[in-house]
């Protein structure tokens, strides 16, 4: 059973989307008000993450490498949106938060281990199960936006800030590739209950783009480049030479992530409007470490070539406008 840890997060993520509502009621930001929202979406989500480790003297290049691979995902998320501006400036300030949650309901995992450069001379394989975990995500942003209102089309360069988290599993292990004598046999893995967790966090730049067609129609384009630091954790319940619950750690800097998000508003009055929206994300991080804890004392560290996530999905939701 999953413990859902995001729960808590969730709710953090809402109080920070809803904090844009508290200026509402402020008589000092009273009369600058321009538009104030607030969505609340569901929809599902399908996410790939790879990494691969190379041997202490990089060889050979790649000796370990896993992946989870179509990690089906129903997921949650909230987003608060405040537009505020003068009629002495030419421009408009925007705030924006969001939070999104999901459980991971579906998904594989494949784990190679290899003797040989370029993933030659494989000795060991399974593939297992990764049906439970979960995924969180929260952003906050500040921009500029032109023109400040009444115009159909709206240009708003942002900046801000975002964390971003995946709980994986392996269970229900099956040793597909057994050609070491120190490998699992080939068959069932009894007890295998392994997790991974990995954080992507850093700040960001984009544009949002807003295109207002009719009163009760509009369509947004949000686009972000994100400048990443990357951890990893890892407990490998059935490595007897590893500690317990910390088996490993993953770290590295400058990675980079390019999210992209299209959705269509429909506003049934003035008050509340459907919303429908597509997010693709893609992030890498290269030349890192990973430290192993052993369980007779001490650390061994070896190089991380790479990781990589990817992620896309589809929501569906109500905005109220104040």
């Amino acid at each position: 059973m999953v413990k859902v840890r995001g729960g808590f997060i969730l709710l953090q993520g809402m109080i920070l989307c809803c904090c844009v509502v508290l200026f509402a009621v402020s008589g000092t930001w009273a009369d600058q008000i321009e538009r104030l929202e607030f969505d609340l979406n569901g929809g599902y989500r399908v996410d790939q993450l790879d990494w691969n480790i190379a041997d202490f003297d990089g060889n050979p290049d790649i000796l370990s490498e896993l992946a989870w691979n179509d990690l089906t995902i129903y997921q949650i998320g909230t987003r608060g949106k405040l537009t505020m501006s003068n009629e002495h400036w030419w421009f408009a300030t925007s705030l924006r938060g969001v939070a999104d949650y999901g459980l991971v309901t579906a998904g594989d995992n494949q784990d190679s281990d290899y003797n040989g450069d370029n993933r030659t001379l494989e000795f060991s394989r399974s593939n297992n199960s990764s049906k439970e975990g979960e995924v969180y995500d929260l952003s906050v942003g500040v921009g500029t936006q032109f023109p400040p209102q009444g115009r159909n089309f709206i240009v708003t360069p942002m900046v801000g800030y975002s964390y971003h988290r995946q709980n994986l599993t392996m269970t229900d292990g099956y040793q597909t590739v057994a050609s070491h004598p120190q490998t699992q046999p080939e068959g069932i893995i009894v007890g295998l209950d392994s997790t991974y967790d990995s954080i992507w966090k850093g700040p960001w730049a984009g544009l949002e783009l807003e295109y207002f067609m009719t009163k009760k129609f509009m369509i947004r384009f949000n686009g972000e480049w994100h400048r990443a630091e990357f951890r990893g954790l890892a407990d490998w319940n059935l490595r007897s030479d590893l500690q317990h619950p910390i088996s490993f750690r993953h770290r590295a800097e400058a990675g980079t992530g390019l999210v992209g998000d299209l959705s269509m508003g429909y506003a049934f009055n003035d008050k509340w409007a459907l919303n429908l929206t597509y997010v693709y994300q893609k992030w890498q991080v290269e030349n890192g470490t990973i430290r192993f804890y052993m369980s007779a004392g001490g650390t061994q560290e070896q190089p991380l070539n790479e990781v990589n996530w990817e992620s896309y999905s589809g929501m569906l939701g109500v905005t109220r406008l104040f």
